[in-house]
């Protein structure tokens, strides 16, 4: 479903970024635990390369050169739904 967010438009130097992936279907519910660090799939790099793309072509940030650090994590989350979670600063 589209997600309308409005964050104003600056030079953030940094941005700390959550994602959050569920579980696999075949994962037991006993095994499933919130905010749980995911080792595989998905290159970290990539999904923080993707973020910085959009906060720049959004108009959020003029160029995303100008982001000197990043914090970012790939967790599982017990949702059903994946979801993304950022601070700018």
């Amino acid at each position: 479903f589209p997600v309308t967010i409005h964050i104003p438009k600056n030079d953030y130097s940094y941005v700390r970024i959550h994602f959050y992936f569920p579980y696999p279907k075949t994962t037991a519910q006993k095994d499933r635990i919130q905010n749980a660090p995911m080792r595989y799939k998905y290159d970290v790099d990539n999904l923080i390369k993707a973020i910085f793309d959009a906060l720049q072509q959004s108009g959020i940030v003029e160029d995303d050169r100008i982001i000197s650090g990043v914090y970012a994590e790939k967790l599982f989350t017990t949702n059903e739904q994946g979801y993304i979670e950022f601070e700018l600063e």
